[in-house]
Formats: structure tokens, C-alpha cells, sequence
């Protein structure tokens, strides 16, 4: 007996779900269908067939996190775009807090955020830099501060100080990197 298929804004609307939830089980499915505003009427798949469809959507993935800072960062071959913008990083932070030079751990992080955000500003390429080492130092996970690097307005550290920019990227987090 073939399978009946859902209808297509059932679908859409489970596909939403999942790509809004990394982890959603059949039930909350199944509830979240429930209350959706314009699936009134819409026959609705039985829990079975959903958990199927959540396999389907979202393979069973066994691999370890990944985070930002599993980029490899080889300082003696950057290309020439990852130069300069550790040089326009250098010369912005000696020029706003004085910094007379970056270590090679200063100078890998900024190309990891440069290369993930390549329309990120100097100034908060280096601030994120020293968060990401920061947390690295205190043993925290950076996941947090890769989802606030996907979604941070690139010239916020331009425009804001640092308790400024300290109390909006908490606010991130606190929110789930949802700005």
C-alpha cells in the first residue's frame, strides 16, 4: 500500500519547524501542526509518519560539533585577502586601543572571523577574536559565539563601546543567538 503523502502546507510547515529547531520530536510536531493557523481542515499526519519524515528531514548526523575554531589557520601561507585583513586589523586596533603588535593566537583568530564574516569590520574581527579566546581559555563552548558571528550586524563594533557591545551579544545569547 502506498504511502499517502502530506499535503504540501503540511510539509512546508514541517520543514519550517525543523529547520527552526535542531532538535524537535514527532509530538511537538504533531502539536505545533495543531496550532498552526492555516492547517485548519488539512488532514494531518499521524505521529508515525512524522517521526519518518523528521528522519528523512534530518538525518541521524553521529559527527562532533563543529565551531569556528577547527578552521586551520596556516600564518606563514595566507592568501593575500587574509593578509591585509590582519594587516587593516593590526593597524585599526594600534590605532584605537594602542596594541603594538598581535600574537599568533590573536592573528589566527582574526582570520578565522574574517574568513567566516568577510564583511565584519576590523575592530570587531579583534573583538571577537579575544571572545573566542576567551572562552576558549575559561573551557567554554564557542558555539554561542559563532551563532552571534552569523547574525551581528559586521560594523557594531565600529559604532558601539565595549560594555555596549558586551550587554547586546549577552542579550544574543540569552535569546539563543537570535538577534
Amino acid at each position: 500500500m502506498p504511502r499517502k503523502r502530506f499535503d504540501t502546507k503540511v510539509e512546508a510547515a514541517i520543514r519550517r519547524l525543523v529547520a527552526d529547531k535542531e532538535r524537535i520530536t514527532p509530538a511537538e510536531v504533531e502539536r505545533e501542526l495543531d496550532l498552526s493557523p492555516g492547517l485548519e481542515g488539512l488532514d494531518k499526519p499521524e505521529r508515525r509518519s512524522i517521526a519518518r519524515r523528521l528522519r528523512a528531514l534530518r538525518p541521524d548526523d553521529k559527527s562532533e560539533p563543529w565551531d569556528l575554531s577547527q578552521v586551520e589557520v596556516d600564518l606563514p601561507t595566507l592568501s593575500p585577502q587574509d593578509l591585509a585583513f590582519l594587516i587593516r586589523t593590526l593597524r585599526v586596533a594600534y590605532q584605537q586601543r594602542q596594541v603594538p603588535r598581535l600574537t599568533k593566537r590573536e592573528a589566527e583568530w582574526i582570520v578565522r572571523v574574517g574568513r567566516a564574516r568577510p564583511d565584519i569590520s576590523e575592530m570587531l574581527a579583534y573583538r571577537f577574536a579575544h571572545r573566542y579566546m576567551a572562552a576558549q581559555d575559561a573551557k567554554q563552548p564557542t558555539t554561542p559565539l559563532d551563532r552571534q558571528l552569523a547574525v551581528i550586524n559586521p560594523q557594531m563594533g565600529d559604532l558601539l563601546p565595549d560594555e555596549q557591545l558586551d550587554e547586546r551579544l549577552s542579550r544574543m545569547e540569552d535569546s539563543d543567538g537570535k538577534a
